[in-house]
């Protein structure tokens, strides 16, 4: 059987049969007379869905003879302490429930589901078993939001978050995700891009993200990737739009010089940085400009995700450096650029990962900090 680090977590039993959920009534002693969904504690080298038959065996004398994971949930507050509960849908079992740990029990019931709408005491799994039940069968979603508009829980995910540059609790931020931040990324980028004409290389394109946004406003573009599978890729998505440069970041072989250069999300995979600015300007006109992204190395997303990487032992990857916003623009300027800086990304937070809720919070010296830069580096004439 295979183990799990799940220990001091819980596994709930969400048991549908016929229609019917059977439900438990706790005792006032630790257990705040409740109607709660059976289930416990997961113990040292148990799995989830182990410690559930463990569990329903002991509490209700029942045998599980089917189920199926429906997912997992972190509990803000469960009886005074933070647990990560594991949701299983039961849909057959063994042998007729009864309260068979009286200490923790005091009535068991089946109730069709819709009868928990009458139900004053109710426990806090129930919002969470009705989102999963209303994801995994496509029903019951107005029960789900009729029960969570009535869940006591201040939160029903950790509540601690980063939360542009500090650790709050906070009900009502946006999530900061890859899609969010390339959309705000995105409307930036395009505001300063329409505002140039001319040629334009880019930098590291990767799956061509920006490269697209780039062909939204200009005919064509050079690139200089050294990835093969990229070129491939590229070419095949925007055909002869693209023109490939040879070379490194470093030192590339460029037959023309450009209005623009772009680099975004490539800089810190950058080895030697000031021999990259120095090329950067060599191959641009006088007035042409400059377009990067950095990472804000003083955010607390950046901060708590560091952290997780020494945690699990994760590497950065090859020539991954960190760079402060103030060395980069005294680079910038010091290789004759005039230099603006906008910060993206103030309206997001950054939830700590469940398994990590011991983590340390990042110290951060600033209440509020953007995840992001977007540099615009012009060339003095």
């Amino acid at each position: 059987m295979e183990k799990t680090t799940s220990e001091g977590n819980g596994a709930v039993g969400v048991i549908l049969i016929n229609g019917r959920l059977l439900i438990d009534l706790r005792n006032m002693h630790d257990h705040m007379y409740l109607w709660e969904l059976p289930g416990g504690g997961i113990e040292k080298g148990e799995t989830p869905a182990f410690a559930l038959k463990r569990e329903l065996e002991e509490e209700l004398g029942i045998k599980v003879k089917k189920m199926e994971w429906l997912g997992a949930k972190n509990q803000a507050v469960h009886w005074g302490h933070t647990e990560f509960e594991h949701y299983f849908l039961v849909t057959e079992i063994e042998g007729e429930p009864f309260p068979k740990a009286q200490r923790e029990l005091k009535q068991v019931k089946w109730v069709h589901p819709d009868e928990l709408k009458n139900i004053i005491n109710l426990g806090w799994r129930f919002t969470d078993c009705l989102f999963f039940l209303a994801r995994k069968l496509g029903k019951y979603k107005s029960l789900y939001h009729e029960i969570k508009n009535r869940d006591s829980r201040p939160l029903l995910s950790f509540p601690y978050f980063a939360y542009s540059g500090t650790i709050e609790t906070w009900r009502n931020p946006k999530k900061l995700n890859h899609q969010s931040v390339f959309r705000e990324e995105e409307a930036e980028l395009k505001k300063i891009l329409y505002k140039y004409y001319g040629s334009v290389l880019e930098v590291g394109p990767g799956f061509g993200r920006v490269t697209n946004l780039i062909l939204k406003r200009f005919n064509s573009v050079d690139l200089l990737e050294v990835n093969p599978d990229f070129r491939t890729m590229l070419i095949g998505k925007f055909g002869n739009r693209v023109r490939f440069i040879d070379g490194t970041t470093e030192k590339f072989k460029a037959d023309k010089k450009y209005n623009v250069v772009v680099c975004t999300e490539a800089l810190e995979h950058i080895k030697n940085k000031y021999d990259f600015v120095g090329n950067v300007r060599a191959v641009l006109l006088k007035g042409g400009v400059f377009i990067l992204t950095l990472d804000n190395t003083e955010s607390a997303w950046r901060q708590t995700r560091d952290t997780s990487r020494k945690l699990h032992n994760i590497s950065a990857p090859e020539y991954y450096t960190k760079i402060k916003i103030e060395s980069m623009v005294n680079l910038l300027r010091d290789a004759g650029f005039s230099v603006a800086v906008f910060g993206l990304g103030y309206d997001y937070y950054v939830s700590i990962p469940v398994e990590h809720r011991n983590l340390p919070l990042p110290q951060v010296k600033h209440k509020k900090q953007p995840y992001m830069f977007v540099i615009t580096a012009s060339l003095l004439v």
